[in-house]
C-alpha cells in the first residue's frame, strides 16, 4: 500500500499514524455474498474478499472451508497432505474413508463447537481459535483474525456481560474493555486496573492473555505457561507442554494417518529502536513475516516518502511492526488514518507478538464505517489497552466496497 502527502499538507494528522484495512466481519449480506464474492462467503454471508487463510479458504462466492492440517489454500482450494497419511512425513499408511475425527486443536484451524464440531470460528454462533468456540450473545459480534473474539463495539467504556450487554462498573470479578466479554481477574488472584480494563499481579501457571488474564497454556490459541504472555499457535502447530510445535493429525480415522506437520508461524521482524522513523509502503508486506519496521511509535509521518502508502486493491494488505517506548512516550501517541473521498476505505487491526516473534492474540480492531479517517487513539496508546516497551503488529487492509487504488497520509 501507498500514501500520498495530501494530508501533511492539510495538516490534519500531526498527531499520529493513518493506517487500515478490512474486517472481514464486515461484508456482503448472505443473499447477495455467493453473486458478489470474489473469495468466499461465511455462514453467515459475510464475504472475505481474501479466501486465502488456512480458516476460511475458497474463491468465486463459494463456501467458506477450513483446511486440514498440513494442507495449504492455494487458489481457493485446500491442497497438500491432509488425507490419511500425515503432512510432514508422518509414518503410517493412509487414513482416508473413516469416520470424521473429533474436533481438537490437532486437526481444527478453527474452533471446536459444542457438538464437537470444527467451525471456522469467525461467526457469532461459532466464534474463536485453537480451543471451544463462544457464542456471541445480545449485542456481540465476532471480530477479529487472528484470535476472534465476541465483542459489544457498542461498549467502549466497559466489558460485555453474560447477556451481551455493556458494563460500565469494573472491579475485580469483572473486568474488560472496548466490549470485550468480561471476565474475572480474582479467579487467579489478580486484580483489575479500572483505567484500561486489564489484569494485573496474581499468580499464574499458564500463561496470560493479552488483557492479563490466565490461562491454561494448554490450546493453540492460548499456549505457554509460567504466566508470560501466551502464545497463539500457527495453524499448522498444536501446544505441546506448553509450547508451539509443528504437528497435528493427517486425516480422517480410518487408519493409523501419521503427525502431520504445518508450515512454521512466519517470524515477525524486529521493528528496530528508530524514533519518528517514517512510515513507507515496502513491498511485499502481506504476511506478517513481511511486516515494514518502523521502529518507537510516537507522531508518525506516513505517505511522504517513496514508496507512498496505498491501498490498491480489495484485496490488498500490509503489515507493520512497531514497539512502543516508555510509558511516557506511550502517553503521547497517537494511532490514526485519513484519505481524500467519502467512502469508507479502511479498518485497523493491531495484534500482539509473542516471545518467539509469531503474531499472538487480537488486540484492538478498529472498523468504522465513517468517511475520511479511521482513528484508533489519539494522545494516548495506553486508553487503547497498549502497554509501554511492547512490540505490536499492525495489519492493513481494504475496507469491502473501498474505492482502490486509494493513497493515504499520517
Amino acid at each position: 500500500m501507498t500514501l500520498h502527502p495530501f494530508f501533511r499538507a492539510a495538516g490534519l494528522l500531526s498527531l499520529g499514524v493513518f493506517l487500515g484495512f478490512a474486517s472481514p466481519s464486515c461484508g456482503t449480506p448472505k443473499t447477495d455474498c455467493a453473486s458478489t464474492c470474489q473469495g468466499c462467503c461465511s455462514a453467515d454471508g459475510v464475504c472475505d474478499a481474501f479466501g486465502d487463510s488456512l480458516a476460511r479458504c475458497g474463491s468465486k462466492g463459494v463456501a467458506c472451508k477450513p483446511c486440514s492440517i498440513g494442507q495449504v489454500c492455494s487458489t481457493g482450494q485446500c491442497s497438500g497432505a491432509g488425507g490419511g497419511a500425515g503432512a510432514g512425513g508422518g509414518a503410517g499408511g493412509g487414513g482416508g474413508g473413516g469416520a470424521a475425527p473429533v474436533c481438537s486443536q490437532e486437526n481444527c484451524n478453527g474452533c471446536c463447537d459444542a457438538a464437537g464440531v470444527c467451525q471456522l470460528g469467525f461467526s457469532a454462533s461459532a466464534c474463536g481459535y485453537g480451543g471451544t468456540c463462544a457464542v456471541c450473545v445480545g449485542g456481540q459480534s465476532c471480530v477479529g483474525i487472528s484470535q476472534p473474539t465476541c465483542v459489544n463495539a457498542n461498549c467502549a467504556s466497559g466489558c460485555s456481560g453474560t447477556d451481551g450487554g455493556c458494563e460500565s462498573t469494573l472491579s475485580d470479578a469483572r473486568c474488560g474493555s472496548n466490549g470485550v466479554a468480561c471476565f474475572n481477574c480474582a479467579a487467579a488472584g489478580a486484580t483489575c486496573t479500572v483505567a484500561t480494563g486489564v489484569c494485573s499481579g496474581g499468580v499464574c501457571g499458564g500463561c496470560r492473555n493479552a488483557v492479563g488474564v490466565c490461562q491454561p497454556g494448554t490450546t493453540k490459541g492460548y499456549c505457554g505457561s509460567g504466566g508470560t504472555l501466551c502464545n497463539s499457535c500457527g495453524s499448522g502447530q498444536i501446544c505441546v507442554n506448553a509450547q508451539c510445535v509443528a504437528g497435528g493429525t493427517g486425516g480422517g480415522a480410518g487408519g493409523a494417518g501419521g503427525a502431520g506437520g504445518g508450515a512454521p508461524a512466519d517470524v515477525i521482524p524486529d521493528p528496530g529502536t528508530a524514533m519518528g522513523a517514517e512510515w513507507t509502503d515496502i513491498e511485499p508486506n502481506d504476511r506478517p513475516s513481511q511486516a515494514v519496521k518502523v521502529g518507537v511509535l510516537q507522531t508518525v509521518w506516513a505517505g511522504f516518502v517513496m514508496p507512498f502508502t496505498t491501498i490498491n486493491s480489495a484485496t490488498d494488505k500490509d503489515f507493520f511492526v512497531f514497539r512502543t517506548g516508555t510509558a511516557t512516550q506511550l502517553a503521547s501517541s497517537s494511532l490514526l488514518l485519513c484519505w481524500s473521498g467519502m467512502f469508507n476505505l479502511l479498518d485497523m487491526y493491531l495484534y500482539s507478538v509473542d516471545a518467539q516473534q509469531h503474531q499472538g492474540p487480537l488486540v484492538r480492531s478498529w472498523t468504522a464505517t465513517t468517511a475520511g479517517c479511521e482513528t484508533a487513539f489519539q494522545g494516548n496508546g495506553a486508553d487503547a489497552g497498549l502497554t509501554p516497551n511492547t512490540v505490536y503488529l499492525l495489519e492493513v487492509r481494504a475496507a469491502p466496497g473501498a474505492t482502490t487504488p486509494t493513497p493515504y497520509s499520517a
